[in-house]
């Protein structure tokens, strides 16, 4: 089983393709990391977002 998780919608760049940094998830909108242990078990995540790295607790997601 796989999954796709978006971590968050704020982004730093300015793609042509994507206006997503146009609309982006203030702090305390995003889910908190605790959220993946009411998942199943995946063999394969994608953590994906706007920018992904832009959270302080990327770490902890990984």
């Amino acid at each position: 089983m796989e999954a796709a998780v978006i971590t968050t919608y704020r982004c730093t760049n300015k793609c042509q393709m994507c206006h997503i940094w146009k609309h982006p998830t203030k702090c305390d909108e995003e889910f908190k990391p605790g959220l993946f242990s009411k998942l199943p078990q995946l063999n394969f995540v994608n953590i994906t977002g706007g920018e992904p790295f832009l959270r302080d607790d990327i770490e902890e997601i990984v």
